[in-house]
């Protein structure tokens, strides 16, 4: 349960060695949006290795949009095959996460979205955080698309900026970029087929020199313009169905989408325990040249040098290959050329030969994308140890069969060729540019793997996200895997929470804290995956936290409130002392300072139970102590302290008030004190309020109201006689009330002798003022009293006011109390007084739970989390446990009718305010301060929008009725203000869409009230 203190994900800059060997670059994290569903590196290997295929004809929603595009005659009676997305999968967009406005996602084109997403995706899977990928790293993206650029600049199109921003091609990766703050190479690099295998080369490069620590290489294609698609059929190098080095191929079949790899360096992997696909040992790229065959026609001796280089500059041996994934495209000539250049550098046997695949046969030919599609497969490939079948291929060309080259056609063993596995990756341009890399399979990690520590142990696996639907969706994802990984524990014969702990650190350490947020606390796989299947269903659970929105700004402050008398229990500390080294250390430690002021022999919960009522709460004393530190060794340290009764000791250790040693004797003797006064009497609680109680103690003198509890929760102090008599009485009144026969007569007269005595006692107690603020419940209590000796006495003695104290610390802002003590005794009165007075507050009682103190603490972390901590996760050198990405948030909108429509049958003056309240909505919705109605006459400038801002102003006003998109109908420039705007718009709709007068009123400056 120790928590390492946090020393940053970043770390100094790590540069290669003086001439030494180069520093390798790592696959850590792949990310992808394929045809076929398929969503990432899982999905990815499951098509690769059941030899299926993501082509078909292009969805028919999708063709009807995209064959009017085509010449009348070269219109087909069917669509195309295609490996494409689905409508919904290049629509869509999450455009609330990255912090784009509406107008700029809405102009921001389908493969800029998708590498968006897909790259924070492949950051997940790489467990990189969106802090940690800010900074130094690059991003790389390889692209010969050109049917998004060919739709939104063709003739006839009105672009205007957004769509300069949202669809180059040069610009392909800057949202990622803005959005994680990269300040490495941002660059789109296009040497047509061979684009992305480029982009790789070059990014490790970057790595490996030190320019970058982080690396992601994205590959994008699109098939959204028929015209591009016609081009290519035109030239007969298109089929219905991919068969890659097949004796039936006749071409290949456009594919679409997205692929995303992050690399680092190896030794930075190793360190941070990353789970590490494949190991990239080197590239090269190099081009064909002088060609006679002419444009497209690729060459064998230019592809047999690059690789010959390519292998020689990484330092291996061409045979140790075990797999090559080949460009593949299924052309005739193409599969001929690059088989020939594969067996001429690789010089394998028929007896010997070497396995040469593709996955354009099962996703289509990515063209700019696919160098790292086929990157992705083969380091699938290699840390699998399997080589997949290849799709639609079933019997090798015979003009291939003389060359020693096997094509799989079912899943193989990966074939024993040395210490680790070697594979190649190549990719062609149509140019005749030429890429190739060498992945290896890792070194064996350092760290052994978590392991749960038996199935009592209990962990916090911490889940968010930035909506309610994307934590719901992402619980589902995560139970799904939970599962999985428990299933497989349960085959092995692993203990039934054996892979818990490495989820709950990756999910901790490696993964980012939103808004909303929720967290299990379990003790097995199968139990937490129950859980989160709950919390995606929109269901309780008992090991679930949550689900709640925390506060993004300003998290609620942490009050711990230690209970008083009632909070010990049987056993208490036992467990915690087991589990939690930093429980035992810290109880060790109090019962030393314990021991010094004489209280022999100090509580240990592994020996047996207290003895005594003073060694009571002298345990219980000890047990909070521990308890705080456990949870400050979380990272949890509190914004307040309240302590009630007893409980005001530790309180004001935890404040700073007193030093441990200080409150040892403090505790010592105020716990002597009341044993001295066990047998002349006891407590009374009950249903009165503090005016009712002082009302009936009129009928009993030798009563005392002893604790303000509450609104109606009184407690009196006093001898047994005439508290049995008020009992009676308030029974016969139907009045609640509970007596508290083991509890002493505190805070009554009768403790007054003892309360001179420890004022004598603590002579010289020199406490100091609290470094965090203690709300005294001592009645009239300062709020941050002088913990003397004095003020000890006077605690004793006088009445606690818990009323008082959380009523005044809840009062000054949002708060979370969390009750420190065994037993929850303060969970009821605290609820009462915040309900009472409808105060921003929550409550944390980890001794009210039905569990072990291990696992209620841990729902104490797991309740701070939700409400906006960040805990200093334990665990923080696992390896990396395989948790699905976020989920995305996909809204299903209804279009809203145009704005004359929406406005018809109102009178002038309500659609002028209308209109004005809907510029004031899309303004605030875009200006980064709160716009209210007091700044209808501010500028715009002033509210902070900036050029972009009002052009997303314009572009989304324009989308909102046919008369405001008309050239000239609206300038923003000219109406700068929200009034200005709203009179503007009236202005043009209610004349059909003529131009915007040129200035409009309203013109104003910000007022300071």
């Amino acid at each position: 349960m120790t928590a390492p203190s946090d020393t940053g994900p970043a770390g100094p800059r790590r540069l290669p060695d003086a001439g030494g060997a180069p520093e390798r670059a790592a696959v850590v994290g792949i990310g992808c949006r394929l045809p076929g569903g398929v969503d990432g590196p899982d999905a990815l290997w499951a098509l690769l290795r059941s030899g299926g295929t993501a082509l078909g004809p292009l969805p028919q929603d999708r063709w009807a949009g995209m064959v009017d595009l085509l010449h009348e005659e070269d219109r087909p009676s069917a669509p195309w095959t295609a490996g494409a997305l689905t409508a919904e999968e290049v629509a869509a967009f999450d455009h609330r996460f990255f912090g784009i406005d509406p107008a700029t996602a809405e102009r921001t084109e389908p493969l800029h979205r998708l590498l968006a997403e897909t790259g924070v995706e492949a950051l997940q899977d790489a467990g990189v955080t969106v802090a940690e990928a800010g900074g130094r790293t690059g991003v790389y993206t390889g692209s010969a698309s050109v049917d998004s650029a060919a739709a939104v600049f063709g003739a006839g199109q009105r672009p205007g900026l957004l769509e300069v921003g949202g669809g180059g091609t040069g610009m392909l990766g800057t949202q990622l970029a803005r959005f994680l703050d990269a300040r490495g190479p941002l660059t789109t690099i296009d040497t047509a087929c061979s684009s992305s295998l480029t982009a790789l080369h070059y990014a490790r490069r970057d790595l490996e020199s030190g320019d970058v620590d982080l690396a992601i290489i994205a590959g994008v294609n699109s098939v959204s313009s028929p015209v591009v698609t016609r081009a290519f059929n035109d030239g007969g190098v298109l089929s219905d169905v991919c068969r890659p080095f097949d004796a039936k191929a006749d071409g290949y079949v456009r594919g679409e989408g997205v692929v995303v790899v992050v690399l680092r360096r190896l030794s930075d992997a190793r360190a941070r325990g990353d789970r590490v696909y494949a190991v990239i040992a080197g590239s090269a790229v190099n081009s064909d040249g002088r060609s006679p065959q002419g444009l497209g026609a690729p060459s064998a001796e230019a592809q047999a040098e690059l690789l010959a280089d390519c292998y020689t500059r990484a330092g291996i041996d061409p045979a140790r290959v075990g797999y090559v994934h080949a460009h593949g495209t299924g052309t005739r000539a193409g599969d001929r050329i690059e088989a020939q250049a594969l067996h001429r550098v690789f010089a394998r046997t028929a007896e010997d030969p070497l396995w040469v695949g593709s996955s354009k046969g099962a996703i289509g030919h990515q063209e700019g994308g696919a160098g790292v599609a086929g990157l992705a497969a083969a380091a699938l490939a290699v840390h699998h140890g399997e080589i997949p079948p290849t799709a639609g291929h079933t019997n090798l060309r015979p003009a291939l069969r003389r060359l020693a080259i096997r094509v799989p056609t079912e899943v193989v063993a990966w074939p024993d060729r040395g210490p680790e596995r070697v594979a190649g990756v190549s990719s062609f341009g149509f140019g005749g540019s030429n890429a190739h890399a060498v992945l290896t399979s890792p070194p064996a990690p350092d760290r052994a793997e978590a392991r749960g520590g038996g199935p009592e142990r209990a962990h916090v696996l911490p889940v968010s996200a930035h909506t309610p639907e994307a934590l719901a969706a992402t619980a589902g994802a995560w139970a799904q895997a939970l599962q999985r990984a428990a299933a497989r524990e349960e085959e092995a014969g692993a203990p039934a929470g054996a892979g818990l702990r490495g989820f709950a650190a990756t999910a901790g350490h490696r993964r980012d804290h939103h808004a909303h947020r929720a967290a299990v606390v379990a003790a097995t796989t199968a139990e937490a995956a129950r859980a989160l299947r709950a919390l995606a269903a929109g269901e309780g659970h008992a090991c679930l936290v949550g689900p709640r929105r925390a506060a993004e700004t300003a998290p609620r402050r942490l009050v711990w409130a230690f209970g008083g008398h009632g909070a010990q229990r049987p056993a208490m500390g036992r467990v915690l002392a087991e589990r939690s080294p930093v429980f035992a250390a810290a109880l060790a430690e109090v019962g030393e300072h314990l021991d010094a002021w004489g209280a022999h022999p100090s509580w240990n919960p592994l020996r047996g139970e207290p003895a005594g009522y003073a060694a009571t709460q002298q345990a219980v004393f000890a047990f909070q102590v521990a308890t705080a530190r456990t949870l400050a060794a979380w990272g949890l340290t509190p914004d307040a302290v309240i302590g009630h009764s007893l409980g005001e000791v530790a309180a004001a250790h935890v404040a700073g008030a007193l030093s441990l040693d200080q409150a040892a004797r403090v505790i010592v003797a105020r716990s002597r004190a009341l044993q001295e006064v066990v047998a002349e009497g006891a407590m009374l609680a009950t249903g009165l309020t503090e005016a009712q109680a002082r009302e009936r103690l009129a009928d009993y003198p030798e009563l005392d109201v002893a604790v303000l509890n509450g609104p109606r929760a009184t407690v009196v102090s006093g001898p047994h006689g005439p508290l049995k008599r008020l009992a009676f009485d308030l029974a016969s009144d139907g009045v609640w009330h509970r007596l508290l026969e083991d509890a002493p007569p505190a805070h009554s007269r009768i403790v007054r002798p003892g309360a001179e005595r420890l004022a004598a006692e603590l002579a010289g107690l020199e406490a100091a003022a609290p470094s965090v603020p203690m709300a005294s419940t001592a009645r009239h209590g300062a709020p941050a009293p002088v913990t003397d000796a004095a003020y000890w006495s006077a605690q004793l003695r006088d009445p606690v006011d818990l009323h008082a104290a959380v009523a005044r610390t809840a009062h000054a802002g949002p708060a979370l109390f969390v009750e420190v003590s065994p037993n929850a005794t303060l969970a009821t009165p605290i609820t009462q007084i915040l309900t009472h007075h409808a105060l921003p507050a929550a409550l944390s009682a980890p001794g009210a739970l039905d569990a072990d103190e291990h696992t209620a603490l841990l729902h104490a972390v797991a309740a701070c989390y939700t409400h906006g901590r960040i805990p200093a996760w334990p665990d923080r050198g696992l390896p990396h446990a395989p948790l699905p990405p976020l989920r995305w948030h996909r809204a299903t909108a209804e279009a809203a009718p145009p704005l004359q429509e929406q406005l018809s049958g109102l009178g002038a003056a309500e659609r002028r305010a209308r209109l004005e309240h809907l510029a004031r909505t899309l303004v605030a919705e875009l200006a980064p301060v709160p716009v209210g109605p007091d700044d209808r006459d501010t500028s715009l400038e002033e509210l902070g929008l900036t050029s972009h801002a009002r052009l997303a102003l314009r572009a989304r006003l324009a989308g909102l009725d046919p008369a405001l998109s008309r050239p000239g109908a609206l300038d923003v420039e000219h109406t700068p203000t929200i009034a200005g705007l709203g009179a503007s718009l009236a202005t043009v709709l209610e004349d059909g869409g003529g131009p915007a007068p040129a200035k409009a009123a309203g013109h104003g400056s910000r007022r300071s009230g």
